[in-house]
C-alpha cells in the first residue's frame, strides 16, 4: 500500500514509504526507481503486476523503443492479482500510465496521485497545500502511508 504524486510539470515524484504486512507496519521502502535514460517509475497496487511493469519500462528505455512494441513479455504469475498502476515520468516531463495491460498512456494533468491515499492528496492540494504538506496529510490520514517521504527529479 503506498501513495504517490507526481508533480509532472516539476519532474518531481513524492512517495511516502511504509511498508505493510496484513495489519503491521513492517518499515520502509523506496517506491520510486530511477530508470537507465534519468526516468523515474513508480506504482501502486499489485507488487508483482508492478514490478513486472518497472521490468518492461526498463526493458523499454534500455532498447530505446518507447514507441514501438518490444519484444518482451513481462512475467507475472498467473493466479496474481493484476490490480496496479504505473507511472513513468520521464526527462522532458511527459507522463505515461500503465496497467494491467502494460500499453502505455499519456497522463496531461499538471499533476497525479495514486495509492490508498490519492484523494487525501487530491482534496489537500485543491485546499491550497503545497505537494509535501499534502503527502505528509495523506501519512497522518490514511494507516497505509507513512512516513518518511521521499523525494526524486528527473
Amino acid at each position: 500500500m503506498t501513495t504517490v504524486l507526481v508533480m509532472r510539470a516539476e519532474g518531481l515524484i513524492l512517495a511516502d514509504s511504509q511498508t505493510l504486512w496484513g495489519q503491521g507496519r513492517l518499515g520502509t521502502t523506496e517506491k520510486i526507481i530511477r530508470m537507465p535514460d534519468g526516468s523515474l517509475v513508480t506504482g501502486a497496487g499489485n507488487q508483482e503486476g508492478c514490478f513486472a511493469c518497472f521490468e518492461y519500462i526498463r526493458h523499454k528505455v534500455e532498447q530505446e523503443t518507447e514507441d514501438m512494441e518490444v519484444p518482451y513479455v513481462p512475467q507475472v504469475g498467473p493466479d496474481s492479482d493484476h490490480s496496479f498502476t504505473v507511472l513513468h515520468l520521464k526527462k522532458d516531463r511527459t507522463l505515461w500510465t500503465y496497467g494491467e495491460w502494460f500499453q502505455p498512456a499519456p497522463l496531461l494533468n499538471d499533476w497525479y496521485a495514486i495509492g490508498t491515499g490519492d484523494d487525501i492528496v487530491k482534496t489537500a492540494l485543491h485546499l491550497g497545500k503545497n505537494p509535501r504538506e499534502a503527502l505528509e496529510l495523506a501519512c497522518e490520514l490514511d494507516f497505509n502511508t507513512g512516513p518518511p517521504i521521499v523525494e526524486m527529479r528527473v
